[in-house]
């Protein structure tokens, strides 16, 4: 991956409006708030009195939301501005700015659990993410991640073959433009294998047709938009940290 993919995927560019986006409202569905995020907090369960590091934290809403259920975050990403915009909502999670495709030392085996929300798409160097994370978890820790279903990859019309793994999409977002990373479920579950992290369960995130009734204009022009009730556009995986013996 070139340089400059990499720093189109840090965010800085549209921090801000990013972060608009992020707020929940009650009368637009929201994809986070909604669905993605409410489903990633019940497969992580009770997390009071965990330390919990928030990989990729961005504007800090999962942080937020894990903070508010008792637990010790962290919160990390490598946007400067996002982490700046995280602390002027709530100074009291420990937030830091890092690339956590290269090892942290200083955290390691210090997490009870590592949530991650819609990140591992917009990864380049997803098995140094994956290393990442399971050098930090401490052993019988979990990882739970939320990401864009890789089988939807040629529905939403981001590969041309679902085998295409390393393909890079360029889509817009807002007034900028942002790389989608494609790989195989087969590509993320042996880099956290390799990680020293074994699968414990895998969710497929369905959405309601009253959720789909209340979509945008723009959503339903999509080809998929049919799909959309019928199709896991979201999962999340669930990885256990074996202790070694």
């Amino acid at each position: 991956m070139t340089e400059e993919k990499i720093r189109q995927n840090t965010y800085d560019q549209f921090a801000d409006q990013y972060a608009q986006s992020q707020k929940r409202s009650t009368e637009e569905f929201s994809w986070n708030h909604d669905l993605v995020i409410p489903n990633l907090l019940q497969v992580v369960g009770d997390v009071a009195e965990l330390f919990v590091l928030d990989a990729g934290c961005g504007e800090g809403v999962v942080s937020r939301y894990l903070a508010d259920r008792g637990a010790k975050v962290t919160g990390i990403d490598i946007s400067q501005r996002l982490v700046e915009l995280a602390k002027s909502q709530d100074d009291t999670i420990n937030y830091q700015v890092c690339d956590l495709s290269v090892s942290l030392p200083q955290y390691f085996q210090v997490f009870d659990l590592v949530a991650s929300n819609l990140v591992l798409n917009d990864v380049p160097d997803y098995r140094g993410f994956a290393r990442t994370l399971g050098e930090v978890t401490k052993p019988q820790g979990r990882a739970v991640l939320s990401l864009t279903n890789p089988y939807s990859a040629v529905m939403r019309e981001k590969v041309q073959s679902y085998f295409d793994s390393g393909y890079a999409t360029l889509y817009p977002w807002g007034d900028s433009k942002i790389y989608h990373f494609h790989r195989t479920m087969q590509d993320y579950i042996s880099a956290f294998y390799e990680a020293g992290f074994l699968l414990k369960s895998l969710t497929d995130v369905q959405m309601t047709e009253e959720m789909v009734a209340r979509l945008p204009d723009s959503n339903r022009k999509l080809a998929h938009f049919p799909m959309y009730h019928r199709f896991p556009f979201f999962v999340i995986l669930e990885f256990i940290k074996p202790i070694q013996t």
